[in-house]
């Protein structure tokens, strides 16, 4: 099991960053429902084919879901702090589960060839939420 883990302090209130959340999960669950998240789940299909599911939903301090398949698991969390009024601390999680030989293997040469890739996606991220925000 290899676990990423970060944090950036972002310039607005924890609801409204939730609130880009919970924007996205409606778009992205087509039967997602804020009282009863957990547990909603899609297919989606990149490279290979992922159930993802809503793992945990707490309003304004914790998002969650874990996207797997018959050979891995990949658990995103998104926990919020505040800090102030309009600043709050972004704990980012990654957690990718390996379940057979092949997803171990696959795993060892991801981190040995794409080892700087975690951050570089995490610093994309909070730019694009930082846009989404503003707009």
């Amino acid at each position: 099991m290899k676990t990423f883990t970060t944090e950036s302090i972002i310039n607005h209130s924890c609801k409204k960053i939730f609130n880009t959340f919970v924007k996205s999960a409606k778009a992205n669950f087509p039967d997602f429902k804020e009282k009863r998240a957990v547990g909603t789940h899609s297919e989606q299909k990149k490279n290979k084919r992922f159930r993802v599911e809503i793992t945990a939903f707490e309003r304004d301090k914790l998002y969650e879901i874990t996207a797997r398949n018959r050979r891995e698991s990949f658990i995103t969390r998104y926990q919020l702090i505040p800090i102030s009024e309009n600043e709050t601390k972004l704990i980012f999680t990654e957690i990718e589960s390996d379940r057979n030989i092949f997803g171990k293997i696959n795993s060892a040469l991801t981190s040995l060839l794409l080892g700087k890739r975690q951050p570089d996606e995490f610093n994309t991220f909070i730019k694009n939420l930082e846009k989404s925000l503003a707009s």
